[in-house]
């Protein structure tokens, strides 16, 4: 019966872990056809890196048919600052790739006040503002990071962006979750769509920020990449345990 009960209970916690696992990448897709393309491309290789997979890069929109044709779950799609794919015309090709499992990551927006891709798979009236430089403030985790992939991210992240963010109000109106505020803005974001992700970053790893900034960032990214709203935390392991203790006093009493 010990034996029993021991092989049990790692069943049930490998469940929970495995049924509440982050989705990993196969696949790190990226328009090269954007503002700061070099860090952009930098940095999804650095994401790559952390999940041990490749890249590849795509120009524009006539690119990103052929991008996200044998894309599945499990893939990231980075559309960075004034891609060419971020455009009202690529958001049928983007929202089916979302839907089915993969990750949408839209680094900020195509003119600094909007991001057609993001508004349209989100279905939400997001509104963008612009404003910040460099080093200028600094955005903090909010406390829904908590029990996510976000939660093993810096808690404030330096130089947070200099270009601009989305208002929280915005955010609040629809399904999104804000994970990073500075004066009521955020900065990082994700919505949960379908089977798949879309997530906000402010910043697109340009204009000489710091090598600390760059890395915080990455962490932001893998986080958004690897987005899970139920990582399990040590109460449900500990419900866990309470089961299995309740059963194997019951048991004892019956074979008494």
């Amino acid at each position: 019966m010990k034996n029993f009960l021991g092989r049990m209970k790692h069943a049930l916690v490998a469940a929970t872990f495995a049924a509440t696992a982050p989705t990993v990448s196969a696949t790190v897709i990226w328009d090269n056809s954007v503002d700061h393309s070099a860090e952009v491309g930098t940095a999804a290789g650095v994401l790559a890196g952390s999940l041990s997979t490749g890249t590849l890069s795509y120009g524009g929109a006539g690119g990103l048919a052929g991008a996200l044709a044998g894309a599945g779950a499990g893939d990231v799609l980075i559309i960075g600052q004034n891609a060419n794919s971020n455009t009202a015309g690529s958001v049928a090709a983007v929202s089916s790739f979302v839907s089915s499992g993969g990750t949408l990551i839209n680094l900020w927006g195509n003119g600094f006040v909007s991001s057609p891709v993001l508004t349209g798979v989100t279905g939400e009236a997001l509104s963008f503002v612009f404003g910040g430089s460099t080093g200028s403030f600094t955005a903090t985790q909010t406390a829904a990071a908590v029990g996510t992939s976000f939660a093993a991210a810096p808690a404030s992240l330096t130089s947070a962006s200099n270009h601009g963010a989305i208002t929280e109000a915005s955010i609040a109106l629809g399904s999104g979750t804000s994970m990073y505020t500075a004066g009521g803005n955020s900065h990082a974001a994700v919505w949960s769509i379908g089977a798949g992700t879309a997530a906000f970053l402010s910043w697109d790893w340009c204009c000489g920020a710091s090598a600390t900034t760059r890395a915080e960032w990455d962490e932001v990214m893998l986080a958004a990449a690897t987005y899970s709203a139920d990582v399990p935390e040590p109460a449900t392991i500990a419900l866990v345990s309470l089961g299995l203790l309740g059963f194997s006093r019951r048991a004892s009493k019956a074979r008494s």
